[in-house]
């Protein structure tokens, strides 16, 4: 067995999704993944227009 797990320890408090408190600025992703031959594109940006970031993305 795993070791043992303190029931009265309380999980650490994080900000999951954005750390706008810290940061200069964000990048954001956009990618594709194809399954068959296990290969993928990650694009990186600043726009929080999407339709417009993939679109360019996608064109690059």
């Amino acid at each position: 067995m795993g070791p043992a797990v303190d029931a009265a320890r309380k999980p650490d408090e994080v900000l999951v999704y954005d750390f706008s408190s810290q940061a200069e600025g964000k990048a954001i992703p956009y990618g594709a993944y194809d399954i068959a031959p296990n290969r993928a594109v990650v694009n990186v940006g600043v726009t929080h227009e999407t339709a417009e970031f993939a679109v360019e993305s996608i064109r690059r």
